[in-house]
C-alpha cells in the first residue's frame, strides 16, 4: 500500500458546526474508490480517511462517515492509500467532490 495526504481547508465567517463530507469519486461508490489511468484502460482502489491511523473512511455520513468541526476557519488533513494494485505503470487520477454543510 502506498500512503499520501492532502489538504482541504473551509473557511467560514463564525463559529457554527461544519460537517465535509466526500464524495465516491469518478466510481461513485466511496467503498471502492478508484483511480484510472490517463492513457490506458487500467485502474486500481484506493481510500481516503479522515485520521493518521487510516481506520475512519471520510465519506458523506451513510456511507463512511462526514467530518465534523466548527468554524472559523478549519485546515483538515485527508489520508489516502492505495487499496489495490495498478495494472499498468503511468499516472492514474481521480476527482473528488467535497461538500461544506453548514
Amino acid at each position: 500500500a502506498v500512503t499520501a495526504t492532502g489538504r482541504i481547508t473551509v473557511n467560514c465567517t463564525n463559529s457554527d458546526p461544519v460537517s465535509i463530507a466526500l464524495d465516491g469519486g469518478t466510481s461513485g461508490d466511496i467503498s471502492s474508490r478508484t483511480l484510472t489511468h490517463s492513457s490506458v484502460a487500467a485502474s486500481f482502489t484506493y481510500q481516503l480517511y479522515s485520521n493518521p491511523g487510516r481506520t475512519t473512511v471520510w465519506g458523506d455520513g451513510v456511507t463512511g462517515s462526514a467530518y465534523s468541526t466548527t468554524g472559523p476557519s478549519q485546515s483538515l488533513t485527508v489520508y489516502g492509500e492505495t487499496t489495490g494494485t495498478p495494472q499498468a505503470a503511468g499516472s492514474y487520477t481521480d476527482q473528488v467532490q467535497v461538500t461544506v454543510t453548514y
